[in-house]
Parts: structure tokens; C-alpha cells; sequence
């Protein structure tokens, strides 16, 4: 999400790697003597700051896991993500950035304060809000940058989120309907009155004319980004909360200062190893 009248003024085009995204960075915090920050991420450890930085991490060659279920963070292309994740914020990003999470980087953009962020598909319906947006009408979407020609997996993060049905669960059938409600057409495209629900799955919804009223600004966007989401996106493994857990203390102590990439994403790797093996 960027800034048009921005991107207009100081002649940036749309960011298509992560190296153009620091340059367009550099460029308005420059230009603007730093009263507009070049962008704003979430960097709040946990799964706050894993979310955004895993976009680095898959569009730069990297991913969490191997092949055969090892971690994959001690690996040139992990750490290249992470630490170009954590010198593009510490320079050209919010103070306090490392303690943002999804609200305080919400609000910062559309407060008019950052040229550009990466984050949920959601935040485009409160930037297209004028009841809540100073930038609404200002925005520009795009789908997520990769740095390589071959990533390992898509930098979209669209396809991550769904409904399951457990196996041990004793009301399976009651689950399915409700499942079957929840996401079918009709039901979707009725959800769209409620605010701000612009994550609807269902196609037939994206392209009705309600949601192209609400959010039409940004559906383009979001449509491409669906046709290469990565539905590994976040490890989904069963220990994938402690895998997160490890790799969010990584992405602090980078985004702190206090270690570096390399270090830092050594530690969670054995850690992550170790949980794993368990």
C-alpha cells in the first residue's frame, strides 16, 4: 500500500523488489526532511513481526522449513530477508516501530504519517474509510514485492487463513454445514455490509458490485495477490507456535540492534530444530 500523491510528487514508481522499496523509503524520508516516514511495518515480537518479515523472507528465496522438516532459517537468503526487513525500518521507519503491531501500523498510515506498508488485506478498507482516513482516495495497492526471479514460494500471504473441520471432532457434519454457510456465495457477498469485511474467498463476492464499490480501489491488488498466495506462508506444522515464538525473538533482536542477522537466526534455527525433533 503506498501513497499516490506521494509516489507523484517526488516521481517514485510502484515498488516491484524489495531494494526499490528502500529506495522509495529513502526518497520520501529525504525529500519530505523526515516529516513522513518511508515506510511503516509491524515489528511487535511474535507473530506481529514474523507476519510482515515472512513477505521478506519467501520473496527473497527463503522459507522456514526444508523439504524434508527441518528448519530453514540459517541460510543466506533468510538472513539477507532479515536483515533488510530490519535496516529499511530502523532507517527509514517509525520511532518505536519494534513494539508496532497491527493497529499502531494501521493507524499510522492512515493518519497520513508513512508513505507506504506492507500488511492485511483489511487495511485497505479502513484506508478507503474517510470517516476514519486522512488518506482515503490517496492510496495505491500492489501486490508484495519478491526480490527473486525464483522464490520458493509466493510473498502473498492471501491464502494463509481458512476454516477447519478437526478429525477427533464428534460434530463433523454440524461443522460442514456451518462451513458450507459461512463461506458460500450468497453469505459472502451479504457479509460485505458488515464493516470493514473485505476478506471475503469467495470470487463471485470480489467481483460483485458491492465490493466494488467498498473496495474496488484495491480488489486489482487483490485478486493478483490471491493467484500467487503461498499457503505455507506461516509454518503449518503443529509446533508452529513455538517455531513463531523462536523466530520473533530473532526478528526483536535484529530490529533492536542488539545481534545480528546471521546470529540471531542461527539461535532460532537450533531451537526451531529442536522442536521439531521432538
Amino acid at each position: 500500500m503506498y501513497r499516490k500523491d506521494l509516489f507523484q510528487q517526488y516521481g517514485i514508481d510502484v515498488p516491484k523488489t524489495f531494494d526499490e522499496i528502500e529506495a522509495a523509503a529513502r526518497t520520501v524520508k529525504e525529500k519530505s526532511n523526515g516529516e513522513i516516514v518511508g515506510i511503516t511495518m509491524r515489528g511487535q515480537q511474535g507473530i506481529q513481526g514474523v507476519y510482515i518479515w515472512a513477505s521478506y523472507l519467501w520473496g527473497m528465496g527463503g522459507s522456514f522449513l526444508t523439504d524434508d522438516g527441518k528448519s530453514a532459517l540459517d541460510t543466506p537468503e533468510a538472513t539477507n530477508a532479515l536483515g533488510k526487513f530490519a535496516h529499511v525500518l530502523r532507517e527509514y521507519g517509525p520511532v518505536g516501530v519494534a513494539n508496532m503491531g497491527w493497529e499502531e501500523n494501521r493507524l499510522l498510515f492512515q493518519q497520513g504519517k508513512a508513505a507506504m506498508t506492507l500488511d492485511a488485506t483489511v487495511n485497505g478498507a479502513f484506508n478507503e474509510d474517510p470517516s476514519v482516513s486522512t488518506v482515503a482516495g490517496k492510496v495505491g495497492y500492489a501486490p508484495v514485492p519478491v526480490q527473486t526471479d525464483n522464490p520458493k514460494g509466493g510473498s502473498s500471504s492471501l491464502s494463509v487463513f481458512g476454516l477447519n473441520i478437526a478429525s477427533a471432532s464428534q460434530q463433523q457434519e454440524a461443522a460442514w454445514l456451518f462451513v458450507s454457510w459461512a463461506t458460500s456465495k450468497k453469505q459472502q457477498i451479504h457479509s460485505l455490509d458488515t464493516d470493514p469485511n473485505s476478506g471475503v474467498t469467495s470470487l463471485a463476492a470480489m467481483e460483485s458490485p458491492a465490493f466494488e464499490k467498498r473496495y474496488g480501489a484495491f480488489k486489482e491488488a487483490m485478486l493478483t495477490s490471491l493467484s500467487k498466495s503461498n499457503p505455507q506462508y506461516i509454518p503449518t506444522v503443529p509446533q508452529a507456535n513455538e517455531l513463531v515464538n523462536n523466530i520473533g525473538i530473532a526478528v526483536s533482536k535484529v530490529l533492536a540492534g542488539t545481534t545480528s542477522a546471521a546470529d540471531a537466526l542461527k539461535e532460532a534455527n537450533d531451537l526451531n530444530n529442536a522442536t521439531l525433533s521432538r
